[in-house]
């Protein structure tokens, strides 16, 4: 080991020194393993302007993996093939005076109060003042009315999915809207003039 001798320099200049005599030291056969200027030691000197490097930080906790059960992943298929409608597509349906017309607003104005939830055809077609013997009769009068009036829109503005499709016990269609239309036609109905509230519709002894 080399000669050593002491060496006083002021507290405050301690630290720049000691780190001066460090890096010297590197690469001499000779230094003295572990003393305060050895480098063997992680960190025995301080460097001014560099502090300790910090322990690697621990990893983020991976977010929980929610597993959906068949009929969830079902529901999820059928509302991902919905393609929202635009708000000027919207607003004509919202502001036509056809009866069959009224009839898609009740729909919407249902499956808009739950988006992403599904009704049941025993549910949608109260709304439609419809009875339920003329139910097949008047869908299918609703899907000729989108047809002839909203050739250019992407489809009808709800979903309708079988029971068999999303996993359920039973045969009956069920209507649901997804997030995006829902707030869209809620935008649409919200701009309109606030009028009267309409009449309920009347039980039609005919379809329309």
């Amino acid at each position: 080991m080399g000669d050593w001798i002491p060496l006083l320099v002021r507290r405050e200049d301690y630290a720049e020194l000691a780190a001066l005599v460090a890096q010297r030291e590197v690469g001499r056969p000779d230094r003295p393993l572990g003393s305060v200027v050895s480098t063997d030691v992680p960190y025995a000197v301080p460097v001014p302007g560099v502090g300790p490097v910090p322990p690697a930080a621990a990893a983020a906790p991976a977010a929980p993996v929610v597993e959906l059960t068949p009929a969830e992943r079902a529901e999820a298929e059928q509302l991902a093939r919905l393609v929202p409608w635009s708000t000027t597509e919207l607003k004509r349906l919202a502001t036509s005076p056809a009866l069959l017309a009224h009839r898609w607003r009740m729909v919407l104005d249902a499956c808009s109060s739950r988006p992403g939830g599904f009704f049941a055809d025993e549910r949608i077609a109260p709304l439609t003042a419809t009875r339920p013997e003329e139910w097949a009769e008047t869908r299918a009068a609703m899907g000729r009315f989108l047809e002839t009036n909203f050739a250019d829109a992407p489809g009808a503005p709800v979903v309708v999915a079988g029971g068999a499709t999303l996993r359920r016990s039973d045969t009956q269609d069920w209507w649901a809207v997804t997030e995006e239309q829902a707030d869209r036609w809620r935008e649409v109905r919200g701009a309109l003039p606030k009028g009267p509230r309409p009449a309920p519709l009347p039980v039609p002894s005919i379809l329309d």
